[in-house]
């Protein structure tokens, strides 16, 4: 078999064209293990962890390729700062507990010394009350910093329970999350148009020189190439969008149009992410639009794993069919509930 990415003659794997983690059913087997592997770690996360898309795979109970359904908190995990009622900021860890599904805050410890009004310094400790332990030993290397004798046991374990005492319990806690921002879904995007072009158009969409660089620019995913051909729906092209099916917000679907002399694909994902995808620059070697059959569409459904295939013209002849029945100005059925449809 030859990959259709790295075009390498291997053993074959199974590649899942929407990524599996979001309930894609539609799988191939033209790309080999180690590219597979590859797309799954680089490409496909970029679309699966997406925060409005974590959100539908939590409801829905999708897992990933491990097997674990990941919890939307996991976003908020890392360090951030939290304001006490006094408005002193101190660094916090914010941490998932995967039993309970809930997020702890965790005083990240830190010491300092400082200076009474009576000229005394005094060691300040902030800590997690987990970090209670440690506390004695803190004590110790602060006396040491400062040229003081170590505190005896029984010194040592008074100045601890003291401290203990004086746990400050934060009433009204802020905390600044400083979260990263996650790369935008691009590449996967452009993984999903690649593939749906390869097997709505065959082998000989492997010589499409735009199909070539699309390729290119999904294989090197620090490359801002891949942004070439991905446009979102709410750019200016948006009048191409179709609206005509109802709204189910557990289904993925794609569909291939013409554009003037562009071939692109229309990806929806759980009705939170919508993109053109540009596959060619010469549609025209790919048959009159939209009476080929290689001008495809598709829709799955992420919660039943239910998947239709027809060629665009044939759902245009299913929409007509329905138009006729319910009239225009409704939202019609989609593929999958039903040839015919209900309202």
């Amino acid at each position: 078999m030859e990959c259709i990415f790295c075009r390498k003659a291997r053993a074959p794997s199974v590649e899942h064209v929407f990524p599996k983690a979001i309930g894609g059913a539609l799988t191939f087997s033209e790309v080999c293990k180690e590219c597979n592997d590859a797309l799954g770690s680089e490409v496909d996360a970029t679309l699966t962890n997406w925060p409005s898309v974590l959100l539908r795979r939590a409801e829905l109970g999708l897992a990933g390729y491990k097997g674990r359904i990941t919890s939307p908190s996991s976003m908020l995990t890392g360090r951030h700062i939290l304001i006490d009622d006094d408005g002193n900021a101190q660094p916090i860890v914010v941490v998932l507990d995967k039993a309970s599904d809930e997020l702890r805050c965790k005083i990240l410890p830190s010491r300092q010394i400082e200076i009474d009004q009576s000229g005394v310094k005094v060691l300040k400790i902030s800590a997690d009350p987990d970090d209670l332990v440690h506390v004695g030993k803190w004590i110790q290397e602060a006396r040491l910093e400062a040229g003081l004798e170590p505190l005896s046991a029984l010194a040592l374990a008074s100045e601890v329970e003291k401290i203990a005492r004086e746990e400050k319990v934060i009433q009204n806690p802020l905390v600044q999350a400083q979260l990263k921002a996650p790369a935008m879904p691009c590449l996967a995007l452009g993984k999903i148009a690649y593939e749906l072009a390869y097997l709505w158009l065959g082998h000989r969409y492997l010589g499409d020189q735009i199909g070539t660089r699309l390729k290119e620019a999904i294989q090197n995913p620090l490359s801002p190439e891949i942004q070439e051909f991905v446009q979102y729906a709410m750019s200016k092209d948006s009048a191409l969008k179709p609206g005509i099916w109802r709204t189910v917000n557990t289904r993925h679907s794609a569909r291939a149009f013409r554009h003037e002399r562009r071939l692109l694909i229309y990806i929806k994902i759980f009705q939170v992410i919508e993109a053109f995808v540009t596959v060619s620059e010469t549609a025209e070697q790919y048959g009159s639009y939209p009476d080929d059959d290689s001008y495809g569409y598709i829709i799955l459904d992420a919660g039943t794993g239910s998947v239709h295939q027809s060629s665009w013209q044939a759902e245009i002849t299913r929409l007509v069919g329905l138009m006729s029945r319910f009239g225009r100005g409704v939202d019609l059925p989609d593929a999958l509930d039903g040839a015919i449809g209900h309202l």
